[in-house]
């Protein structure tokens, strides 16, 4: 697997822009593949909050492990799904902000994101996985480019 990251900075903005290209993921082996693209702010405390674009309308307010209208850490107490949990569809932007600043990373195409470290945000690049989920789709993941 071959992965080419391009990096373009525009000062005026305070901007930093990556290309991110990947090749074909090898053949599944053991557990699958996950491939992230991660961003990480140093001596940066979002705590555990979040924000997502819903359709790309307004942003959602989203807090590591809670939901609003029932229990997600007893749901998730005996799993090891806190990741999945945690996961959102994000169309253009996901941001996070501490006491001074603001941190948004924006996409050109739909994917699922996160924030589950502190000053980290991250988005799902690319999937090989070798087994049915059981939600829904009946077939495992096997996207090969």
């Amino acid at each position: 697997m071959k992965v080419i990251v391009h990096v373009s900075i525009d000062s005026n903005r305070q901007s930093i822009k990556f290309d991110v290209d990947i090749d074909e993921l090898p053949a599944i082996m053991y557990d699958g593949y996950e491939v992230i693209a991660k961003w990480q702010v140093l001596d940066f405390d979002n705590n555990q909050t979040f924000y997502t674009d819903a359709n790309g309308l307004e942003m959602q307010k989203r807090v590591l492990n809670y939901r609003p209208t029932w229990n997600l850490s007893e749901n998730y107490a005996e799993s090891l799904e806190n990741i999945t949990a945690n996961y959102f569809p994000i169309q253009q932007a996901i941001s996070m902000f501490d006491n001074e600043r603001i941190f948004t990373v924006t996409n050109d195409r739909s994917q699922g994101g996160s924030a589950l470290d502190a000053g980290s945000i991250e988005f799902m690049q690319h999937r090989r996985i070798p087994a049915d989920d059981g939600r829904g789709m009946g077939e495992w993941v096997d996207e090969k480019d």
